[in-house]
């Protein structure tokens, strides 16, 4: 007998850094839908949306290490840096189906991103790989919510939301915090403000540039 494979969930993203809204949306995901694990995987360069103030790859793939130490069941993966250019999903689902054919793959995503599923690159192959689901806010109006895509998929979509904890949080915002000097230890895990602190990372708005 052939045997099973796992249920492993992606979670995607510039992680610029990596912030416990992150951490929490894979926790919920995890025990929602019963995942063997969760695999981050940092992006190279975003498809859909400008970085200007994206650090090296080695500070975001070096903070979710420290962020996921005491995560067992979670684990980093670097191959969108090391394949470098834009990060396509549907590039990294495949090179993950090659690897491990027997796995199942659920891509984890926040609400926001149901109405630009559309702009995805080859959405409707990638759906056919991958389950999506989808964490929304306690006190959404899920029926609501705007799924630009072709039937049957807004209805798929929509049995995989789940509700996840009202965490205001941003990557952004915590950037902006560093360089005011303001605390962070609150929105990151205590390694990653240790990482930000020792290595001066987001003092400056200007852009540091990726060193591959």
């Amino acid at each position: 007998m052939k045997q099973a494979g796992r249920k492993i969930g992606i979670l995607g993203g510039t992680f610029n850094p990596v912030h416990a809204g992150h951490m929490e949306l894979a926790r919920q995901a995890m025990r929602r839908f019963d995942l063997s694990g969760i695999l981050f995987i940092p992006c190279a360069q975003p498809p859909h949306k400008a970085a200007p103030d994206l650090v090296a790859d080695k500070h975001r793939l070096a903070m979710l290490r420290e962020a996921i130490r005491r995560e067992p069941r979670f684990s980093v993966s670097d191959m969108e840096l090391k394949r470098g250019g834009v990060s396509y999903s549907i590039d990294t689902l495949h090179a993950l189906r090659r690897r491990r054919p027997r796995d199942q793959y659920f891509f984890i995503i926040g609400a926001d991103m149901l109405a630009e599923l559309h702009l995805w690159k080859n959405i409707y192959e990638l759906l056919g790989l991958c389950e999506f689901v989808t964490m929304v806010r306690p006190g959404t109006e899920t029926g609501r919510l705007r799924i630009p895509l072709k039937a049957p998929w807004p209805e798929r979509l929509r049995a995989n939301l789940f509700k996840g904890p009202l965490l205001d949080i941003s990557s952004r915002n915590i950037r902006a915090r560093v360089r005011r000097g303001w605390r962070i230890d609150h929105l990151v895990t205590a390694a990653v403000d240790r990482y930000i602190q020792r290595h001066s990372l987001y003092r400056k708005k200007e852009k540091e540039r990726s060193k591959r």
